[in-house]
Order: structure tokens, then C-alpha cells, then sequence
């Protein structure tokens, strides 16, 4: 009854499709969750992913004084700008643990980006 079994293959690649495996440590990936609050100094700001290309792909925004909760895998980079893919307020990589990492993007954000970017 081979036949039998193709259900069993199916499930373990759409296992592996969503529990996806570092190849360097062999191990699943670390799923965290960002917790971003914005203190300003916009009225709102979009939080982006970036891929591996640098390319920015857009999640979601947050207004200022507001929070968003943002679930990813360690090691992935995160960049938060004004609204409308302006200013970068604040850029940041999911580590591994804690399982809840809180992050605040202060009033002067820009500035401080602004002064960051000039230093290097």
C-alpha cells in the first residue's frame, strides 16, 4: 500500500515549508516578537522588512504614540521611516532571544539617524 504514504511526504514538506531550518546550526529558526512603540517625531511611520536584496517590503503602520507587535525570525532586519517611505527613524535585527524584544523610537529619531549615518 505505497499509495498510503503520499499523504505522509506531502505533510512533511509543508512541515518543513513553515518550520524552516538554519543550515548553519541545523536547528529551527527562532521566532520573536518585535514590539515597536513610537513616540514620534511624524505622525505615523511604516515598519518594512528587508530582504536579503535590501529591498523593503512594507507591513504596517503605526501612528505616533502608538505600538505595534511584529512576529519574525532571528536575524531578520527591520526599518522603520516617516510615513510615505520617507526619513529612516529606526533599523534593527530580530536576535534570537529574548522572545519579546521591546524597541522605542523616541521624538528626535531623525535626528539621531541623521547624526548615525554621518558618522559612518
Amino acid at each position: 500500500r505505497r499509495g498510503d504514504t503520499g499523504w505522509l511526504l506531502y505533510f512533511l514538506a509543508k512541515l518543513a515549508y513553515f518550520f524552516p531550518v538554519a543550515a548553519s546550526t541545523h536547528r529551527p529558526m527562532s521566532v520573536v516578537t518585535l514590539n515597536v512603540h513610537f513616540d514620534g517625531p511624524a505622525d505615523a511611520a511604516t515598519l518594512s522588512w528587508v530582504g536579503n536584496d535590501g529591498a523593503e517590503v512594507k507591513y504596517c503602520e503605526v501612528r505616533r504614540g502608538g505600538e505595534v507587535r511584529q512576529e519574525t525570525f532571528a536575524g531578520h532586519e527591520w526599518v522603520l521611516r516617516s510615513k510615505g517611505g520617507g526619513d529612516e527613524l529606526a533599523r534593527f535585527v530580530a536576535a534570537a532571544e529574548p522572545a519579546l524584544q521591546e524597541h522605542r523610537v523616541p521624538a528626535d529619531a531623525a535626528a539621531d539617524a541623521a547624526d548615525a549615518a554621518g558618522d559612518a
